[in-house]
């Protein structure tokens, strides 16, 4: 599993690279 952070506005995904993806939640 990878490591997620969630806010009111965005969701940010941790991938097993090492760099961060982020998804708006519109």
């Amino acid at each position: 599993d990878y490591p997620v952070i969630y806010n009111e506005s965005n969701v940010f995904v941790e991938t097993s690279s090492g760099t961060w993806l982020s998804f708006p939640l519109n």
